[in-house]
C-alpha cells in the first residue's frame, strides 16, 4: 500500500465516501445565471422548448448550503445547469 506508513489505518480504511466539488452552489453565481436568462428570453426556440419559469423558480430557491446532497446536486446541477445550458444553445442558433 502506497500510504501505509503516511496515513493511520483508521483513515485507509473507512468506507466513508465524499463528493468531489461539494461546494458548486457556491462557484456559480444565480443572479448571473438569471442575467443569461433574461437574454435568452429573446429567443423564439427558447421560450417554446424550456421552462423558463421553472428556472426562475429554483434559481429563487438556490441553495446555500448541500442540505440534501444528492436530492440537491441532481435538481441543480443535473437539471437546471442542463437546461441553462441548452437554452445558451438554443439563444445561439435559432
Amino acid at each position: 500500500l502506497a500510504f501505509k506508513n503516511r496515513v493511520p489505518p483508521q483513515v485507509r480504511r473507512s468506507r466513508l465516501k465524499g463528493f468531489q466539488g461539494a461546494d458548486w452552489f457556491e462557484i456559480y453565481d444565480p443572479e448571473e445565471l438569471r442575467a443569461g436568462i433574461r437574454r435568452y428570453r429573446e429567443s423564439a426556440a427558447v421560450r417554446e422548448f424550456i421552462d423558463l419559469q421553472r428556472i426562475e423558480d429554483l434559481l429563487d430557491r438556490w441553495p446555500t448550503e448541500a442540505g440534501d446532497y444528492m436530492q440537491t446536486y441532481t435538481l441543480y446541477a443535473n437539471h437546471l445547469l442542463v437546461a441553462i445550458a441548452l437554452a445558451s444553445w438554443l439563444h445561439a442558433h435559432f
